[in-house]
């Protein structure tokens, strides 16, 4: 039986070059899925998107997702938080269209084979996730805090991949999953909650049927790196000198990502794999907004709003009447 599976990632425009990087990259590999972009995001004046020159397949805006009261609740998150969010009701409105498998990756994540073996593991699995390691850290005291009490404050699995199935517990699972991120979806590491990411440490636990993805080449990052070399051979980048490099997660790319991925890589082509992301973010850099463009991020009257209101408006709403936010305007 031939089942219709999509793979989707959530952005703002600022992060357009990212996401067609990766649609293209999966695409490559994958012509025949489709490949879905969730904007969080409306375009400036003057600027729109061509979809037949684009690598996407389909756009659409997170507006349309049927998230109750959108506008008000979009108010209460900054983008990391909004594009976040969106990721669950996302997931379960490509259910809705009769996707019989959903699959998600992160905007900064380039895919380097096929991800057919995940796929298949749809086939037996409600769901999949991926861990941020797979084995235990080095023992000094740095590499300790960088990576495992790093993982302890962020979550156990990396939310920039998940997929499911389209049964009952792959629908169970987002319904509940978009539940708490539509309430409780913040960058906000004293009360436990980082985004969308550590609710899913109670996932394996809830849902029986989920399956932890320990292949090796699926997910590498600056928080795994350690435990994984990178090699390059005629046939493709390989992990570990056993396993295809599947998709490799560029977090912070141009910042403290690449830092803590000198201080752990195992092999100088882990670095030349940063530099060729650079490169590729070059090609795709067109048609971009102008910078600091972000709808859901200013008031009507162009001001930008200080993360400070968002934080009141979460927890006294009846101060706000009415918000003057851009966003509140049909789009």
């Amino acid at each position: 039986m031939n089942m219709k599976k999509c793979c989707y990632t959530s952005v703002n425009l600022a992060y357009l070059s990212r996401a067609r990087v990766l649609a293209s990259t999966f695409k490559s590999f994958h012509s025949d899925i489709d490949f879905i972009l969730v904007l969080s995001d409306i375009y400036p004046t003057g600027i729109s998107l061509d979809i037949q020159a684009e690598p996407f397949d389909q756009i659409v805006f997170s507006h349309e997702l049927g998230i109750p009261d959108f506008w008000q609740w979009s108010f209460k998150h900054n983008v990391v938080e909004l594009c976040t969010a969106v990721k669950p009701a996302a997931g379960l409105f490509f259910l809705s269209l009769g996707y019989d498998q959903v699959m998600y990756i992160d905007p900064d994540i380039a895919v380097f084979a096929s991800l057919e073996s995940l796929f298949a593991l749809l086939g037996t699995h409600s769901g999949l996730l991926t861990p941020h390691q797979l084995t235990v850290a080095p023992g000094d005291l740095l590499s300790i805090k960088d990576i495992e009490l790093c993982t302890l404050k962020h979550g156990l699995y990396n939310l920039g991949f998940y997929a499911a199935r389209n049964d009952q517990q792959g629908r169970s699972f987002l319904e509940w999953w978009n539940s708490r991120v539509q309430r409780f979806c913040y960058e906000d590491v004293p009360s436990g909650i980082f985004t969308d990411q550590k609710w899913c440490d109670f996932a394996p636990i809830y849902f029986d049927n989920f399956f932890v993805v320990r292949d090796p080449g699926c997910n590498v990052a600056s928080w795994n790196i350690h435990e994984r070399a990178i090699s390059i051979t005629d046939t493709g980048p390989v992990v570990n000198t056993n396993y295809p490099l599947r998709f490799y997660h560029f977090t912070k790319f141009g910042g403290a990502g690449l830092v803590m991925t000198q201080q752990y890589a195992k092999t100088a082509e882990t670095i030349e794999i940063w530099f060729w992301y650079g490169r590729m973010l070059q090609e795709m850099s067109h048609n971009l907004p102008p910078s600091g463009h972000y709808y859901y991020g200013h008031y009507q009257d162009g001001h930008k709003i200080p993360q400070a209101e968002r934080d009141l408006y979460r927890t006294c709403p009846e101060i706000f009447p009415s918000i003057p936010y851009k966003a509140r305007r049909s789009a």
